[in-house]
Order: C-alpha cells, then structure tokens, then sequence
C-alpha cells in the first residue's frame, strides 16, 4: 500500500503544481469566468496549491516533519472543496471540460493520501 500512496502523492504533486500554475498565471481568466471570486482569492488558491505539492512530497520523501504530508493533504482537501462549491454553482454537469470534475477528483486523491499516511501506513520520522 505504500508504494500507491507514493504514486499518488506524485501524481496529485503535479496536478497540483499544474493547477496552482494556473491558478497563478491565468488570474484574468479565472476572475473573468467565476465573477464572485475575487482575483486576489484566485493567487491565494494558486499559491496554496503550489506549497501544498511541495508539502505532499518532500517532508515524506526526506523524512523531515513527516507529519507536514498529511496536514497538507488535508489543507488541500479543503480548498478542494471550496473550489467544488465554487465550480458547482457556475455549472453541474459532468463533462471533461468543466473544473468541477477536477476538484472532485482532486478531492478524492487527497482524502485517500490524508488518510492513508495517518492511518494506513503512517510515516515514520
């Protein structure tokens, strides 16, 4: 089981590096789509989410503060979130371009490596 979480947390450190780098760069856009959130809230989201794909990987794989990789995958379950609700009431249909899929997913993987680095196979430091 180890080696799945370790997957996933690579997988769910890029997506969240390729997000957050959107979030960061594509402000107008964001801001321009979804009217009732603030530019600024798009950096602040953009931002957590590219501490947070550091945080997913480092402190696990260099064995520092092991116990940053779960909180962070909690913080980032949360903004998740956030961003599901946010992308929900713009639209709720289940197709490959709407980012309310994205989050959900996002959501998922993070609650698994959340769960699983606390409960399953915790890490040790």
């Amino acid at each position: 089981m180890n080696w799945v979480l370790w997957i996933v947390q690579g997988v769910l450190a890029l997506l969240l590096l390729a997000g957050g780098g959107f979030k960061l760069t594509q402000v107008e856009t964001l801001a321009g789509q979804f009217s009732d959130v603030p530019a600024a809230a798009w950096r602040v989201f953009g931002l957590v989410e590219i501490v947070g794909a550091v945080l997913v990987i480092l402190p696990a794989a260099t064995g520092w503060k092991p116990a940053l990789t779960p909180i962070a995958a909690g913080v980032l379950l949360v903004e998740s979130l956030v961003l599901a609700a946010i992308y929900a009431r713009a639209s709720l249909a289940w197709s490959g371009d709407n980012p309310l899929v994205y989050a959900v997913v996002m959501a998922i993987g993070l609650a698994f490596v959340a769960y699983g680095r606390l409960a399953i196979v915790p890490l040790q430091g």
